[in-house]
Parts: structure tokens; sequence; C-alpha cells
């Protein structure tokens, strides 16, 4: 191992090294490039048996003597003040930039606390998922209660639109509905264009269907995050259904390849993941005759693989 150029002891500007320097360093081994310490011969082949350099405790000193020069061991400590470190933070990426900040339980998210392992149905018509019982009856209540008290806006226009909706922005929440209800698990081995699936969208939206509400055809859009997470598959949980609490509102779905739609019925707790933007089914929420219809929508994120952290993987 050669020390570099700028290594104590190497003159600058052509001038050779005194001789008396050039064989007391010899007899001392090289010296470390990344602290400046003495290491011997066995060191510097590559086992690591010497302190790092902040820990190190030099020996008891003795010095040398060569004619009018006096040669002492010395070593160098440096006390890195805190918050600072000597590590390039990486500049190109908002994902790897992102301080990790532990995220405190949330109202919505300490509903969930038994971890559920998913059990899909596939349909055969329409390009969707089934997860039946993906909530329980208790946590669709808890739900309905939460968002109720906290209110909805209305939105409706004279031709598709008719009901009201709150958007909650909840990244516990997101972290529940994606690790506790088992997302994670099921979607595990899942690879679209390159990317994996790495969590829920922290903004959820509620809807509620009142006598008389519908949404007509439409498809979902992806979310592009500045993060680089792109949703792929939408989230539709129905948090009532449609045997005693309402009428109507089926989810209809258009499929290219059929004259006659495939309709849903709602079943408290089913919930169903389709695909977004291009790939997504043209579909609607058809009108409610009677009765209140509840229903959660979430947005799948995808990643690259190459842009996952340790915060991106735990879900948001």
């Amino acid at each position: 191992m050669q020390p570099p150029s700028s290594a104590p002891g190497c003159c600058r500007r052509g001038r050779s090294r005194p001789k008396s320097a050039s064989a007391a360093a010899s007899r001392r081994g090289p010296l470390c490039p990344s602290s400046g310490m003495i290491v011997t011969h066995a060191q510097a082949q590559g086992v690591p048996d010497y302190p790092s350099p902040c820990c190190y405790q030099p020996p008891p000193c003795r010095g040398r003597s060569s004619g009018r020069q006096r040669y002492i061991p010395l070593a160098l400590t440096i006390n890195v003040p805190e918050g600072k470190s000597g590590k390039k933070k990486c500049k190109g990426c908002p994902m790897c930039c992102t301080k990790r900040v532990a995220t405190q339980p949330s109202a919505l998210s300490v509903i969930f606390q038994e971890q559920k392992y998913p059990e899909p149905v596939y349909y055969q018509n329409i390009d969707a998922v089934a997860i039946p019982k993906f909530f329980s009856k208790w946590e669709c209540q808890r739900l309905i209660t939460f968002v109720e008290e906290a209110g909805f806006d209305v939105h409706q226009n004279e031709c598709s639109i008719k009901c009201c909706w709150r958007d909650i922005v909840d990244k516990s929440f997101a972290k529940a509905l994606w690790h506790i209800c088992g997302l994670q698990w099921f979607m595990r081995g899942i690879r679209i264009k390159g990317m994996v699936p790495v969590g829920v969208n922290d903004v959820v939206r509620f809807v509620k269907y009142t006598k008389g509400g519908r949404f007509g055809r439409h498809i979902d859009q992806e979310v592009r995050r500045l993060d680089g997470r792109i949703s792929v598959y939408s989230l539709r949980v129905f948090l009532n259904g449609s045997d005693r609490e309402f009428d109507g509102g089926s989810s209809v779905f258009h499929m290219p390849f059929r004259a006659d739609p495939v309709c849903v019925e709602a079943e408290t707790g089913l919930a169903l993941l389709y695909p977004q933007g291009e790939m997504c089914t043209v579909q609607e929420e058809a009108e409610v005759t009677w009765g209140c219809k509840h229903v959660l929508r979430a947005d799948v994120l995808f990643a690259p693989p190459c842009l996952l952290t340790t915060e991106s993987a735990d879900g948001f």
C-alpha cells in the first residue's frame, strides 16, 4: 500500500524526502490513507486488527532521535459535530433525501389491531380482484362513525355525479391499510413495468351515496407523486352492504367484449382491487334508490426498486 501524495512526510514540488525519514517510515510501515495512522505490514495487506481513529489510544510516547531530527508517534482524534456526517447526501432522489420520521398512530389507524392475510377471489369477467372480509363489520362501523363526525363535502353535476365525499390525509392510516390489513403480504410478488408495490397513498377518500346518489361512467386516473411513486391500482372497500342498509348502488363494469355490463353487489368489508389509467375498465356506481351507501377509495403506489429505501419500504 502506497501512501497518498498528500500524506505526512511527503515533500512537494519535486523535492526528495530525507533518507533518514524514508528509512524511518519503512521501519514503521505504511500510513493508513483514511486516517494517517501507522499500521503494520500485516494490516496493510488487509487484516483489520487496528482500532478505529475515533477510539485509537496511542502507545506511550517513546521518542527516537536520528541526528538532529526527533520522531514522536502521534494519534489524531477528530470530533465530528452532532448532526453532521462525512457521507454525501443524494441530490437527485427525493426518496433518498427524505428524513425518516416516526409516524404517530392516528384515530383511524388504531381501529386495525389484528394482522390479516387476505384470500382473494378472482373474477373471470372483469379485470378486478375481490378480497372478502378485508374489513370486519366492526371496523367498517368505526370508520363510518369517524367520517360522519368529520363531515362530507357535496359534489354533483347534472349529468353524472351526485354524491358526497371527504378526503383525509393520514400516513398512519395508509400504513395500517398496507401492513395490518395485509395488502403488502398479498401484493408481495407483483411487478409491473419494472416497478414494485410500496404502499398506499396517504390521501384516502370516503364516499357517501344517499338516495339518488350516483357516479357516472369513468375511469380511475393514476396519481404521480413528487417522490417518484406512481399509483397503479385502485382499492375500493364497501363499508356497508346492500342487503339491509340501501337498495341499488351496484358497482357496474362495462367490458369492451361484452354487450351487458358486469355488476358487483356491495358487501360489508368487501374490497375490490383493479388497475388504473389506460388499463382501467370503464365503470360507474349505479343510483341508490333507498338508504345510504359508504365506500372507501385509496390508491396503491408503485416505484422502481432503485428508488426504494427503508422509509419507502415501510408503506409510506
